[in-house]
């Protein structure tokens, strides 16, 4: 936490209220102290005393990253880049915006247009361009920005159908994550960072494998993947499933719960040990009955207490339940599990850089697009 003086930078900004500088390091300090939407409403002051490329930036990350505003966010972004920065903040944090909907979680990034792909590539190379030019400490600081900004490469040449382009970018990513361990650019990253990262990368990898049809390629790389610290079964098991090896993936899955959204785990453990498949489905639905009866109870009391906006989320929650337990009945019943059909490009993961705000003493972050770094650092 920055060792901020809130109340003597509020005396300073009384006896010079148009110092934008002062309305950014006073934004600065209620993001890292929220406060209602101070941050914002200094944020908003900065700009409109001074919208320089740092003011237009700050506001247009934390508009879209904190707040959700992404059609502003976007825009203010916009403006900043109009104004040709010299650092690779503005640039990779557009690249990012539009390599995410608001969440991060969203599958949309596989229904997007060719030109907005084409967009993102475009804005990460310009950013890996200017990140080249950062002060080597910077750079020492955050080595995997260039791993990041090749990985949203890769999964936009995946979107446009670019395979072997995609493929070459991939191998870069593991390559420069390789390289860590012999410079001193990742000695400040933990080992559990550096597997996430790789995780992540031979994950992605190993979708492309499936999508262009490479089975052994793809099989090759899920055995490598096993081994990582980082794994994750349910990863593993959906990515087996879709290159047909239904009973491996279904006995790497426990009996544990398994959440409906993985469909082709659902479909490898139906394929690969039915027993398995109809306790599991059998132990989901009294579940999902307990599940209901609680909301149902829930939303009683939110009735009695005139909570009526809960009462609207928990019917909703109770609606939701309901469809669901008849879905697993109608299953169960008719013992079938159709073949899922979603493709594989939803799965593709995009980075995301962090913190990209000028100022930010926290994060180590670039004090302003000179590229000046933070005295503390």
């Amino acid at each position: 936490m920055t060792d901020y003086d809130i109340d003597k930078l509020l005396e300073q900004l009384e006896q010079y209220p148009d110092d934008d500088k002062l309305l950014a390091i006073i934004a600065l300090y209620y993001i890292e102290n929220p406060e209602g939407d101070k941050d914002l409403e200094y944020l908003e002051k900065a700009y409109q005393t001074n919208p320089s490329i740092e003011n237009t930036h700050n506001l247009a990350f934390w508009l879209d990253h904190e707040y959700g505003e992404e059609e502003r966010g976007i825009e203010l972004q916009k403006q900043a880049l109009l104004l040709q920065p010299q650092s690779y903040y503005p640039y990779a944090s557009y690249a990012q915006m539009l390599s995410f909907d608001v969440g991060l979680t969203d599958d949309s990034f596989a229904f997007k247009s060719v030109e907005h792909y084409q967009e993102v590539i475009k804005y990460c190379l310009i950013a890996m361009d200017k990140y080249s030019n950062a002060p080597l400490k910077h750079r020492q600081l955050y080595p995997l920005i260039p791993i990041g900004l090749y990985n949203n490469i890769a999964c936009s040449c995946t979107m446009l159908d670019d395979y072997d382009r995609a493929l070459s970018y991939f191998l870069q990513c593991i390559q420069l994550l390789e390289n860590l361990n012999s410079y001193d650019f990742g000695a400040a990253i933990s080992q559990a960072i550096l597997d996430d990262e790789k995780y992540k990368l031979l994950l992605n990898q190993t979708r492309l494998y499936i999508l262009i049809g490479n089975r052994q390629q793809a099989l090759m790389l899920l055995s490598q993947l096993q081994k990582n610290t980082q794994c994750d079964n349910l990863d593993i098991a959906n990515l087996y499933a879709r290159v047909g090896e239904y009973e491996l993936a279904s006995e790497i899955v426990s009996d544990n719960y398994v959440d409906d959204s993985w469909e082709w785990i659902w479909y490898a453990i139906y394929q690969g040990d039915q027993d398995k498949w109809h306790r599991m489905k059998q132990v989901t639905l009294e579940n999902e009955v307990k599940s209901l009866a609680e909301s149902q109870a829930e939303a009683e009391n939110y009735q009695v207490a005139n909570e009526l906006d809960l009462l609207e989320q928990e019917n909703e929650a109770i609606e939701h339940t309901k469809n669901v337990i008849s879905n697993i009945r109608v299953m169960l019943k008719t013992d079938s599990y159709h073949k899922p059909d979603n493709s594989i490009k939803k799965e593709f993961l995009r980075t995301f850089f962090g913190c990209l705000l000028f100022g930010c003493h926290v994060h180590g972050n670039l004090m302003d697009d000179t590229m000046a770094m933070s005295a503390q650092e």
